[in-house]
């Protein structure tokens, strides 16, 4: 078997879509009644719209069942750089689960979309700032990082939150079952103290935004540069925009990511697939656990 990092794997249920192949009938007997734990229903979690159930679902059923899953609904990976994420590679496969380049910590971090906009130029710029820095975060002085991150860039930590994204292979600091249910009810609890902050001057603002989104489900829409529809909230587009960008980042896209980690401990946690289905996917094979040389890996 062979190996691939979680950001990987990730990215691959990204590029699926879940319309052509996953049903209304599919989420409700297969994800709805899933129960993480006592209390943790998927089909009572309110904030998560069809896009994020189908891509749950998918999720689940590579994990289950990889090579019939893969060979039947993806397409091979044609690699080119998005400007998605601060660092981009060809995807690749390990053969050794310690490989340092399977714990690659930060393969996975988003480029904000306040950055994105800019354009190419601007992100460059940022990568550069990105890779000059990162070594405050690979020492643990977190703090430093993140105020030089704002101040340089005027990005907030939870636009980042590297603690995410720590161990981005195989392995992760969410690593049981438990761990998993404790921190999404911990984020959800954090999610609903944050609406009723009485002592926040936004509280009203946060209540629009969330029922503005549908309780969550469009907290996307904050970081898209359309006009907002029927926004009859009495707040501007941007300040809406900014607490729905605010949602997604510090807690809907935490909470996917851990129940993600939550499938991935039960059904694959070592996400090792047959290294022929990640050869036939366009996955090179990784020049340090492989023993291949890096001018041959990267052509």
């Amino acid at each position: 078997m062979a190996y691939i990092t979680l950001s990987n794997f990730k990215k691959i249920t990204l590029q699926l879509d879940g319309q052509k192949f996953i049903s209304e009938e599919d989420i409700n007997n297969e994800l709805n009644n899933d129960c993480l734990c006592e209390g943790l229903i998927l089909g009572k979690f309110l904030f998560l719209n069809k896009t994020d159930k189908r891509n749950l679902l998918a999720f689940k059923r590579i994990l289950t069942h990889p090579e019939i899953f893969l060979q039947e609904q993806y397409k091979r990976i044609e690699f080119h750089d998005t400007y998605t994420y601060v660092e981009e590679y060809r995807p690749a496969y390990h053969k050794s689960s310690s490989c340092s380049r399977l714990l690659h910590d930060f393969d996975g971090i988003i480029i904000p979309y306040k950055i994105q906009k800019d354009g190419k130029d601007v992100m460059d710029v940022y990568r550069a700032w990105w890779r000059e820095n990162k070594h405050y975060l690979e020492e643990e002085r977190e703090d430093i990082f993140y105020t030089l991150l704002h101040s340089r860039w005027g990005v907030e930590k939870y636009e980042i939150d590297y603690t995410k994204h720590k161990n981005s292979g195989n392995t992760s600091i969410e690593n049981t079952l438990d761990g998993c249910c404790l921190a999404i009810k911990q984020l959800m609890d954090e999610w609903l103290s944050w609406l009723k902050d009485d002592s926040s001057p936004d509280q009203q603002l946060r209540a629009k935004s969330f029922y503005f989104s549908y309780r969550g489900k469009n907290a996307y829409l904050g970081d898209k540069s359309d006009s907002l529809q029927n926004n009859d909230t009495g707040f501007s587009d941007d300040d809406i925009k900014r607490c729905l960008s605010e949602m997604q980042h510090r807690f809907k896209s935490p909470i996917l990511d851990l129940i993600k980690q939550y499938f991935k401990i039960k059904y694959n946690p070592n996400l090792d697939i047959k290294e022929e289905i990640l050869i036939q996917l366009g996955f090179g094979a990784c020049s340090e656990c492989c023993k291949i040389p890096l001018e041959e890996w990267l052509a």
